[in-house]
């Protein structure tokens, strides 16, 4: 009888941690994951772990060439962001904007430092650490803390994003981590991706890091582009930025707080047991705002898994464990001069955007520049010079004033472009600049127009009958409508046809078409019917019918390209034939310019000669 007892208690202890591993692999945070597999295949990590183990029951800042004794309180740590995209423009989906990056950093400072008034003023303590994007590259050169790195190139990454371990779906954490490292003994790199795992920036997995030194390119903190930021691309359930202060904490070697806790017994050793801080009681995972697993839970804890709305707080001694991550396992963060301008007047030009208008099929552009304040002070009197394949446009001038860190975003509206390869150059107009690398950005557009189709639809007598909707290849509606009067009607659509298919549907209740006089017909902005009009007069086509129309190619336009032709063509994007050329050197007037005519104008090489109409 005692042994059926104790089977059961070890099937019952077995199952229950299997269940909270099970449970944390589906948890929001994976650093537990990567955790686990990183202390057992990179000695650096593991010795730093094991270092961070022997100090567990005296947290004290030690020494460093940064900090000398306990006198440090407090810290600026620089942070670079790693948008890991997929060819989205920016502010599209995962290329989340500047100002989505800005508020988060904002928001983490809130947490960090307990700031009154803010939603980080909560329950737990100033923890003293505060956080700035980089303003000083690895190689000294100004920078604003974010780059945008196009991840397709590692494999699988466009389809499934960053996977968490090498069974999951999507792009090496290694591989794609590699595009873009900063050393991570003077940045916290955080890689903003576009998925984890094939979860198509959903449910499950939010965000991951590990919690202390790696040794590699994987050091840093992993976090979906809709789950950081308080503003922009970000989900409603994340949308207070507590998911990067969560991984923020573990970067700085924070456990959950319910860290190898398979029940609610209080810990007989505070400091080795559970996740070793013995100011946040022992627990198991919380998650619900109101109703915790164990008595005494902090629900408000940053590093638990209740809502996002109810976590407010870093113990003091969290607050501890991180000082002694900071001095004695990443003391280069301390001594750091990455959230650091080199200068103190400078602007750096980029462009971010080139958006045709749609309402003329592509001959309009709106270049979009932004101008970033990486200097240390405020900017003003500043302008903008823009040149279009050499030509200048009208320059901008007493733009507004930026201070250190803000940004503003610089629109041209480029009148008609000739089809082909354009270049845009913008140069910074600022005396006061004092760094060069930065101050001119040049992009290249490939121009080539869509061709404009107009759909047209003349209703039968019995116009309420009939109803009609114009998709394009992905199911979404460029027009629809349905009349509401009797007697024929014609109604005309336009818009630029992108290569693909597109259906054109008609549906009539009376179940006979437009018999009694309608048609339709889809014709290009050259004259070429797309759907012949012949095909639907008067058509009976019952209830319904769909016609699928396919712009496979976009529009080239033909013409002659020989510059010497009488009628060459500047637009002219592939010869058509149809050049005339001037008939000078037909000596013989039979119109045409032949090897008669070179054989007769031989004799005259080397001849004096005059030009016609010349003196």
């Amino acid at each position: 009888m005692m042994r059926m007892v104790l089977v059961v208690v070890l099937w019952v202890a077995v199952t229950s941690a299997s269940s909270q591993q099970d449970d944390v692999f589906q948890a929001p945070c994976g650093s537990e994951s990567v955790h686990a597999r990183a202390e057992h295949e990179w000695p650096a990590y593991a010795m730093g772990l094991a270092r961070m183990s022997a100090r567990s029951e005296s947290w004290e800042i030690g020494a460093t060439e940064c900090v000398v004794g306990d006198g440090l309180s407090e810290a600026e740590v620089p942070v670079v962001f790693h948008v890991m995209h997929v060819g989205s423009a920016y502010g599209v989906s995962e290329n989340i904007t500047d100002a989505q990056i800005e508020s988060a950093i904002v928001a983490l400072n809130n947490d960090f430092r307990h700031i009154t008034g803010t939603l980080g003023d909560g329950d737990g303590v100033d923890t003293g650490i505060s956080f700035v994007k980089a303003r000083r590259d690895p190689q000294g050169q100004p920078t604003n803390g974010v780059l945008r790195v196009d991840g397709r190139s590692v494999p699988g990454y466009e389809l499934d994003g960053i996977a968490l371990s090498a069974l999951d779906p999507g792009a090496p954490e290694l591989a794609l981590k590699g595009l873009s490292a900063w050393p991570a003994e003077e940045y916290v790199n955080v890689w903003v991706v576009s998925e984890i795992s094939g979860n198509n920036a959903g449910t499950g997995i939010q965000g991951f890091a590990y919690l202390g030194p790696t040794g590699n390119v994987a050091d840093g903190i992993v976090i979906l582009y809709n789950a950081i930021g308080t503003v922009g691309n970000v989900k409603p359930s994340t949308n207070l930025n507590r998911t990067f202060t969560h991984e923020m904490g573990h970067h700085l070697s924070l456990y959950h707080t319910f860290h190898n806790t398979l029940g609610c017994a209080t810990e007989s050793n505070c400091t080795t047991q559970g996740d070793k801080v013995c100011d946040t009681p022992s627990t198991m995972a919380n998650s619900a705002c109101f109703t915790p697993s164990c008595d005494g839970a902090q629900l408000e804890n940053y590093m638990d898994y209740t809502p996002s709305w109810c976590r407010n707080m870093f113990t003091q001694g969290q607050t501890d464990r991180m000082w002694a991550c900071l001095t004695e396992e990443r003391p280069g963060l301390l001594c750091s001069l990455g959230g650091v301008s080199p200068v103190d007047h400078d602007l750096g030009v980029t462009w971010v955007a080139t958006t045709e208008d749609g309402g003329s099929c592509g001959s309009m552009w709106t270049p979009r520049l932004r101008v970033s304040n990486q200097g240390l002070l405020p900017a003003e009197g500043w302008g903008v010079s823009c040149e279009l394949d050499g030509s200048p446009l009208l320059p901008l001038t007493a733009m507004p004033l930026l201070n250190p860190g803000e940004s503003a975003d610089v629109d041209w509206v480029v009148d008609t472009l000739a089809p082909g390869t354009h270049e845009l150059e913008a140069t910074l107009v600022w005396a006061l600049d004092e760094f060069a690398g930065n101050d001119s950005s040049v992009q290249v557009m490939d121009h080539l127009p869509l061709p404009q189709w107009t759909v047209s639809i003349y209703t039968d007598f019995f116009a309420p009958e009939t109803s009609w909707n114009m998709m394009d290849e992905a199911g979404n509606s460029l027009f629809s409508f349905q009349p509401s009067t009797t007697g024929n009607q014609l109604f005309e659509y336009s818009f630029c046809a992108s290569p693909g298919c597109y259906t054109l549907h008609f549906a009539d209740a009376g179940g006979d078409g437009m018999r009694f006089g309608g048609w339709y017909s889809v014709v290009d902005d050259a004259g070429l019917v797309l759907l012949e009009e012949e095909e639907s007069i008067g058509d009976n086509f019952g209830s319904a019918v769909s016609h699928e129309i396919c712009q496979t190619e976009l529009l080239v336009l033909g013409g002659c390209t020989y510059a010497l032709a009488l009628n060459f063509d500047v637009n002219a994007q592939e010869d058509d034939g149809s050049c005339e050329f001037p008939c000078f050197g037909d000596s013989d007037s039979d119109g045409f310019v032949g090897i008669g005519d070179l054989l007769n104008m031989l004799p005259l090489i080397g001849q004096a000669c005059s030009v016609p109409g010349g003196e």
